[in-house]
């Protein structure tokens, strides 16, 4: 047994919602409830461990669940009925219901989730987000047993964490779905047995993924359809005629010529994907220089660029953290402005980093900086990198060259040339942490970014931890690794019978969350 930590505080179970409060409509007498959905590709075989794609993050969150969950950016109780934490914030002891099971029956043990967490903290693509747990590290690289990492059960329904320092957003990495417990011989794949969310996987194949409910799960009393599926159809127009026939009740749809889908409610959402252009430094690249990289920032008008896509889903975005998840009482970036790149762009500002960097860099013609930008190899892509390459070579009279490519790893090798790439992701949970520990390779080390990470890590009080957080974001917009570019919507076709369905703009609640969806 794992030694006890400090005296421990317990936090009233009246501070979560449960999700068990909450209960729906009666059943139309003798349906059966089967909401279907739209993909445009197959799910693939579904590894809670390595997830790659918002859709997998869909089925994952509804077919497993962790010892927290989060519905609509709000923290609830998933396997866990309770929970303490030690004054100093590094130690949790968490209560498990006793009511937890599989989907067969099997009861949801705190060894399960012991399981999990020795198996993560052993691989090189999960140690970044577990390296909080006391000796993650060492267990990683050997030089301690799995026994000795920061995590024990006491008993079959009393689990413990100790933290090598205080992490506010621990409870909600708690929520993801590869920290759900792992049963004895569970495989790489995910089958139905493994399940223990309000769902159970017990399809998926190369056209439909298929959930049922599970008869075991503790809150089933409030979980309303009887069957999920996620359909794959390869084009909108395929899909759109089964949803005029009834056969599928939510798909999204092109980005252009939605007005031609009627039949349905549309409804426009924020997808959580924020894309930016990661500007690659080294040696022999003109990217080294922090001027440079701050004019590219400055000379971009993301509003013009986004008003000549002429897309309404797409919105400019000129900083690192999404502005809409939660802060203390509103939203991130209400609570937390900043301005420091225009989304009109600075042109006069531009201009004087630019001729800073043409010092730096020993050059005397702008046209002699040379950067290749890297888009994805489709039309649309194609066209975003254009508008973008006219604009930086119209404001500051550099040499851009677009390199279409499918794997952003065929870029032509070129000495002296600077390597740009669009790209995008999707914040696995609702905290500023998530936009900004990922860039922490690409500023040294001993730059205010990592101090401000520091500072945050040590605090406790969310306020001052938000505050801490903000001024690494700025820190990290004045060193300028990335470009942020633009917040990705879509637009939803629902079946005017869909009730309860929602979306979340990250991936700690699953893309769509239809846990409490109905059909009327």
């Amino acid at each position: 047994m794992r030694r006890q930590g400090a005296t421990l505080l317990l936090l009233a179970a009246c501070l979560l919602l449960m999700g068990g409060c909450r209960q729906p409509p009666p059943d139309p007498a003798g349906e059966t409830q089967v909401l279907r959905y739209v993909n445009y590709s197959p799910l693939g075989p579904l590894d809670p461990d390595r997830m790659t794609s918002s859709a997998q993050y869909t089925v994952a969150c509804h077919v497993l669940e962790g010892l927290m969950r989060v519905y609509q950016d709000t923290l609830r109780y998933g396997m866990a009925e309770r929970y303490e934490i030690s004054e100093d914030g590094r130690m949790y002891r968490f209560f498990l219901r006793t009511d937890g099971a599989y989907s067969d029956g099997t009861p949801v043990t705190a060894a399960d989730f012991l399981r999990t967490f020795r198996r993560l903290v052993r691989e090189d693509g999960q140690i970044g987000r577990l390296t909080m747990l006391e000796n993650a590290v060492r267990v990683w690289e050997g030089t301690a047993e799995p026994e000795e990492l920061g995590v024990w059960a006491e008993d079959d329904h009393t689990l413990c964490f100790r933290l090598e320092e205080p992490a506010p957003h621990f409870l909600q990495l708690l929520a993801l779905p590869m920290y759900a417990p792992s049963r004895s011989g569970r495989g790489d794949t995910l089958t139905a047995r493994d399940c223990n969310g309000p769902f159970a996987l017990t399809e998926n194949g190369d056209t439909v993924t298929a959930m049922e409910r599970n008869p075991c799960y503790w809150d089933g009393a409030s979980i309303r359809l009887d069957r999920v599926e996620a359909v794959c159809f390869p084009s909108a127009e395929e899909a759109y005629a089964a949803f005029q026939r009834g056969e599928i009740h939510v798909m999204p749809l092109p980005s252009e010529g939605s007005e031609a889908y009627t039949g349905g409610v549309q409804r426009t959402v924020e997808t959580g994907i924020c894309e930016y252009i990661t500007l690659y430094q080294g040696a022999d690249s003109p990217l080294r220089s922090q001027a440079l990289r701050q004019a590219l920032n400055y000379a971009l008008d993301r509003q013009r660029y986004v008003e000549e896509l002429g897309s309404d889903l797409i919105e400019p975005w000129a900083r690192c953290v999404l502005p809409s998840i939660p802060g203390m009482r509103l939203s991130y970036g209400q609570e937390f402005p900043h301005t420091l790149y225009p989304l009109k762009g600075d042109r006069g500002k531009a201009e004087a980093c630019l001729t800073q960097a043409l010092a730096q860099l020993s050059l005397d013609d702008p046209a002699d900086i040379c950067l290749l930008l890297a888009v994805h190899d489709d039309p649309w892509t194609r066209l975003e990198g254009e508008k973008l390459q006219a604009q930086w070579e119209e404001t500051l009279g550099i040499t851009v060259e677009l390199v279409p490519t499918q794997t952003y790893d065929d870029w032509p090798l070129r000495p002296g040339a600077g390597r740009m790439a669009l790209l995008g992701e999707i914040a696995e949970y609702g905290d500023p942490l998530v936009y900004l520990d990922g860039w922490a390779p690409w500023v040294a080390a001993d730059s205010p970014f990592h101090r401000c990470l520091s500072q945050a890590a040590a605090q406790s009080d969310r306020l001052i931890r938000l505050n801490c957080l903000f001024e690494a974001e700025s820190c990290l917009l004045e060193e300028a690794p990335m470009i942020p570019l633009q917040i990705r919507s879509e637009r939803l076709l629902l079946s005017r019978r869909v009730e309860g369905f929602q979306t979340s703009a990250t991936l700690v609640g699953g893309g769509y969350e239809f846990l409490y969806g109905y059909l009327t």
